[in-house]
């Protein structure tokens, strides 16, 4: 396992404007960690750097700690794998991780990336209810992402289509069924209407889950955030901050 520094405490310093510089230039240089992103209201945290613990990186895990405390582990499938920042998806009929319990969530983030069209889905829903909570799917066609909160492929609600190249981050806030806004790379996109359906399955990362389905991509998931309530623009802002610096987004 590699060990990842923690945010360290503020150096006390005793007087002297020197010192005081230091501690800033310090501060300045600290590099952001999975414990940088806003706390509050986290429901759940996968971090691909941190996967195993804060400060843990476990290139052999065969599952992904939640690491906001909230037990959320996700169980890996065999076609999902480490690498250095991220978990690595096979482009098999398969989702790369899951777990059996409901997750009501009211905002996600996530960073992803993928070479070809695919599904990044986080779905929160009952395995026994009609009533679903898919909220968030990712779709890459001809370089364009949409967002959409469906399972199926009949009536989406999409923000609008983004051209990108390399990683992509997503915000994604929700008013109960319905995206009530949608940052792209830190950018505000509009939304369309559409239909919501229902589906059932446990919570998945990395594909689609539609009753006896599966639908996998080629791809890259570092890292997915679950909120119970909508960030502000300040704290989404400043997430995407953290996860740009982290995980070098728009590069290739």
């Amino acid at each position: 396992m590699a060990e990842y520094p923690r945010d360290a405490p503020p150096l006390a310093c005793a007087g002297g404007g020197s010192m005081i510089a230091a501690h800033h230039s310090m501060a300045a240089a600290r590099k952001p960690t999975a414990r940088s992103y806003v706390q509050d209201g986290l429901v759940a945290m996968w971090d691909g750097i941190e996967n195993a613990g804060f400060g843990v990186h476990d290139p052999n895990a065969t599952t992904w700690a939640d690491l906001s405390g909230n037990g959320h582990t996700l169980t890996l499938t065999s076609v999902a794998s480490w690498e250095s920042d991220c978990l690595y998806h096979n482009p098999v009929n398969n989702y790369a991780a899951s777990q059996e319990s409901y997750l009501p969530f009211d905002h996600v983030e996530a960073v992803f990336s993928a070479p070809s069209s695919f599904y990044v889905m986080c779905q929160g829903q009952s395995k026994t209810s009609a009533s679903s909570q898919v909220k968030m799917i990712v779709q890459r066609a001809g370089g364009q992402i949409g967002l959409s909160k469906r399972a199926d492929n009949d009536g989406l609600q999409t923000a609008d289509s983004l051209t990108v190249g390399g990683r992509m981050s997503a915000s994604v806030a929700y008013s109960g069924f319905v995206a009530s806004s949608v940052a792209l790379n830190g950018v505000p996109v509009g939304l369309t209407s559409g239909v919501v359906s229902n589906a059932g399955g446990p919570f998945v990362l990395g594909g689609r889950y539609y009753l006896t389905s599966r639908q996998g991509y080629e791809g890259r998931i570092f890292c997915v955030r679950l909120y119970n309530r909508a960030l502000t623009a300040a704290e989404v802002a400043a997430n995407y901050a953290i996860d740009k610096a982290r995980f070098k987004l728009l590069e290739a």
